[in-house]
């Protein structure tokens, strides 16, 4: 793993960065003025661009001839000639603009400036580089995705990282100050093939780009570690804010045999706190449920796991094995884990009263798990129950202190596709007005709406 701060003290921002021009013109703040030298009066204003570019307007009287600018940072160059009147000063022009390329998601801004005197005919112009927080169309959405735990170096792949990853996945479904917590959402876009994905599980491949990937996906943070198995169990844990510019922490915990794994996820929930990401008091007691399993049910979990998120890549997720997944249970009768996932086997193989079996037997060991709620929810849904689905639809809104109407909206526009695809376009208006009256906002609503009046029209008749 790479190093990185370890909380508890947040670590500061970046220093700034030190830009020089080389054979420049006297530049100067774009935030306020400063005092130059007798030769210079700076004109320069503010050109930042909401995209990936900052540019800057150069002028000043000086009677000394410039050829260009010249920006030797390290990360991005860039070269403009700055044209001379026939007096060989430099015009206050729209010629005498500059743009260097930074970056996808930055903005910059010069905020200091001096000159110092070199002999002739340089001049050097240093100024200092600062990080504008960028856009909100631009900003990194606050999500969070836990990346498959790897074994230590030199350590075989047994399952026990992915079976850590899961449990701390849905530690973080709960986790109101974050979205989009579940791994299997994002895995076919970050490994695009299954082999890849395989690599990645076993320590096999290098490190992972995240700053880039996490410009790819919209996610703001993400958890990469590994596991050591020995004496005790210990899993080291780096947590990548991948805003500008990229910070990151990391840490390690030995698991505790027997607690129902309580102590690793406080430690963890602790360490979240400290890292800046405290999850409320109120969501983090009902992360701690008693996880009834031990490391050979662990390693069942993890090898049953990864034939799941492999399944993703299969042209026909139905023909998806139950064994592993019925090992798992067999290794962990008792595991919440273990049955939520043997759930979402059965619903993916569509045998949908044998997954709200798996859904509900989990929910008696957790009565909190975001999963089963949401494996139940979509039960109902492929059934066309919609009076159970918009229940357990209210039941996530709950859980996660969200607006029911909201969520039950999401639950009415599932039923109404639903709807359609088995030929009822009445139907599917029908639920598709719920949803828009739920929620307004969501443009895909109304779209369906209107597809679906045309649709019913057209089946009975009627305009």
């Amino acid at each position: 793993m790479q190093e990185g701060f370890r909380c508890p003290s947040r670590p500061a921002p970046a220093a700034a960065t030190r830009l020089h021009l080389l054979k420049a013109v006297p530049v100067c703040l774009l935030l306020a003025a400063t005092a130059m030298d007798a030769h210079a009066s700076p004109l320069v204003e503010e050109r930042t661009h909401p995209a990936s570019r900052y540019q800057g307007r150069v002028a000043a009287e000086d009677s000394k001839p410039r050829s260009g600018t010249e920006l030797p940072v390290s990360g991005f160059t860039g070269t403009r000639e700055i044209p001379l009147d026939p007096e060989g000063k430099h015009p206050f022009s729209a010629e005498n603009s500059w743009s260097v390329e930074t970056g996808a998601d930055s903005r910059y801004r010069f905020d200091t400036c001096a000159v110092t005197a070199e002999p002739e005919p340089t001049k050097r112009n240093t100024m200092q580089e600062q990080r504008l927080e960028p856009p909100a169309e631009q900003r990194l959405r606050q999500r969070i995705v836990v990346l498959p735990l790897q074994p230590a170096a030199g350590e075989p792949f047994d399952g026990t990282g992915l079976a850590l990853h899961f449990l701390l996945g849905n530690v973080l479904a709960l986790h109101t100050g974050l979205e989009e917590f579940w791994f299997g959402w994002r895995a076919q876009k970050i490994f695009v093939e299954p082999q890849e994905l395989r690599d990645y599980c076993r320590g096999t491949v290098p490190s992972l780009d995240l700053p880039r990937i996490a410009r790819e996906q919209d996610v703001r943070f993400w958890i990469a570690g590994e596991v050591k198995e020995g004496a005790e169990l210990v899993v080291r844990l780096q947590l990548t804010d991948a805003a500008e510019p990229p910070q990151q922490w990391v840490t390690e915990f030995s698991v505790v045999p027997g607690d129902g794994l309580v102590a690793l996820r406080r430690a963890f929930l602790d360490w979240l706190a400290d890292c800046g990401l405290p999850m409320p008091r109120e969501q983090a007691a009902k992360a701690l449920w008693t996880e009834e399993t031990d490391p050979e049910g662990l390693r069942r979990l993890g090898e049953a796991l990864e034939v799941f998120y492999g399944n993703g890549y299969a042209a026909d997720p139905r023909g998806i094995d139950p064994a592993p997944f019925d090992k798992a249970v067999a290794a962990g009768p008792e595991s919440y884990l273990a049955l939520d996932l043997l759930g979402w086997a059965r619903y993916r193989r569509q045998e949908h009263a044998a997954a709200r079996k798996a859904f509900s037997a989990a929910l008696e060991k957790n009565p909190h798990g975001a999963g089963v709620l949401s494996g139940l929810m979509h039960c109902a849904v492929e059934v066309g129950d919609e009076e159970t689905a918009l229940r357990w639809a209210e039941a996530i809104a709950n859980l996660r202190g969200a607006d029911a109407d909201v969520q039950k909206a999401s639950a009415a526009h599932l039923l109404a596709k639903k709807a359609r695809s088995r030929g009822d376009p009445c139907a599917a208006a029908a639920l598709y007005r719920k949803a828009t009256a739920w929620n307004p906002t969501r443009k895909v609503y109304a779209d369906g709406l209107a597809a679906a009046v045309e649709a019913c029209g057209a089946a009975t008749g009627r305009e």
